[in-house]
């Protein structure tokens, strides 16, 4: 057995995006809520990386990835109440 470690790269890396977004408290919780699972479900369907640090989160894609991604989060605050204080531009 070896300690290597195996990388899958989906996509054009070249056209990657990043955005990021702030959140308020409620909505990190909204996020993590149930073992990150919300996080993964948008990472894993959107083909996104997303890191919090702080009171935001960076979404991390291909361009049409992070849109839907960013779509993604904002359908999910809205299913709890609250709304990201980001507005596409």
């Amino acid at each position: 057995m070896t300690n290597e470690e195996v990388f899958t790269v989906l996509g054009d890396m070249a056209n990657e995006k990043e955005v990021t977004i702030p959140l308020s408290t409620m909505q990190i919780r909204a996020l993590l809520a149930h073992d990150h699972s919300y996080r993964r479900s948008i990472e894993n369907s959107c083909r996104v990386f997303m890191t919090l640090k702080d009171a935001e989160v960076t979404i991390r894609g291909g361009q049409n990835a992070v849109k839907n991604a960013e779509r993604a989060l904002n359908d999910l605050m809205k299913s709890t109440g609250t709304s990201p204080s980001h507005a596409d531009p």
